[in-house]
């Protein structure tokens, strides 16, 4: 099963964030195979640069490294799923500003909690 396919926002009522450019991703993955979720802020504007787009995006490499670093030897996303962790972020629209309301946060974790 998609991951998107059970999770999604049906209205937008958050604030701060660009709600027409909501991501989420298109995994496949058996939620009861997750383990560990590791949660980032929010999802890049930039098209390519979120996970699950590519495992050469910007956002991938640095967390490969980390899983490298932690002796893992990986070097893909799905190398990272297939271990049983999901990479999600807190939010699933892009920041306008720095900070994001409160409402927002609180609205997506609902998301999260799916």
């Amino acid at each position: 099963m998609k991951i998107s396919e059970k999770i999604n926002c049906i209205d937008f009522p958050c604030t701060n964030v660009m709600t027409n450019n909501a991501i989420f991703p298109q995994v496949d993955i058996n939620p009861y195979s997750i383990k560990m979720l590791m949660i980032s802020e929010a999802p890049s504007l930039k098209k390519g640069e979120n996970f699950y787009e590519s495992d050469n995006d910007v956002c991938i490499q640095p967390t490969i490294q980390i899983f490298n670093d932690a002796g893992l030897n990986i070097s893909s996303i799905k190398e990272i799923t297939d271990k049983g962790i999901y990479i999600t972020t807190a939010i699933k629209c892009p920041k306008k500003e720095q900070s994001v309301s409160t409402d927002s946060i609180k609205n997506c974790s609902y998301l999260l909690e799916k």
